[in-house]
């Protein structure tokens, strides 16, 4: 068996690294792209009706359905 130095080694090293730089590149467009809305659990327990009944419109008419 030939011995693997490091310098033919890398390809690993390279992968790895091009999957953490395109898992923080997803990170970032998912907060950039798409607008999260709060979880109405959150608001309740927080006493935000008012917002609570806002989102769920706002998913409805998203999901083209009334609410």
């Amino acid at each position: 068996p030939v011995p693997c130095s490091r310098p033919f080694n890398q390809g690993w090293s390279h992968f790895i690294y091009t999957l953490g730089v395109l898992l923080v590149l997803l990170w970032i467009i998912r907060f950039l792209v798409f607008n999260a809305l709060q979880s109405p659990k959150y608001l309740v327990i927080h006493a935000k009706d008012e917002v609570v009944v806002e989102i769920n419109c706002t998913v409805a008419s998203y999901n083209t359905k009334t609410s």
